[in-house]
């Protein structure tokens, strides 16, 4: 789920979104989700659209744990801060990169 997430960032899809995007139930969906947030790696919103929807999205220790830079059971924020610069600048450019991929691949006209 942590990987759904990620292939999201910067982005916050809702539930249906993952549940659709991993073949996952929906109601195990939002328990999984329920547990990353609780667990620190994932923050919960409730969707601009109203109604019962919410939508995650990846904290920064969620992110460490995605990528592989810390286990589950790691303090994920001390990995994070432990981070050298070079590190999180490389992690904001491929951030950008993933998000301008998406602006482009989503703008009228794009090239399938």
């Amino acid at each position: 789920m942590l990987m759904a997430l990620a292939t999201h960032y910067p982005g916050e899809p809702t539930f249906a979104a993952l549940s659709a995007a991993t073949g996952i139930d929906l109601a195990q969906v939002g328990a999984m989700v329920d547990r990353l947030a609780e667990a620190g790696f994932v923050e919960l919103r409730r969707s601009p659209e109203g109604g019962r929807s919410s939508r995650a999205r990846l904290t920064e220790p969620g992110m460490a744990v995605a990528f592989g830079l810390a286990q589950p059971g790691d303090d994920a924020r001390r990995v994070v801060e432990q981070l050298d610069a070079a590190t999180l600048v490389e992690i904001e450019r491929q951030r950008r990169r993933r998000s301008c991929s998406r602006r482009l691949a989503a703008a009228p006209g794009s090239i399938d």
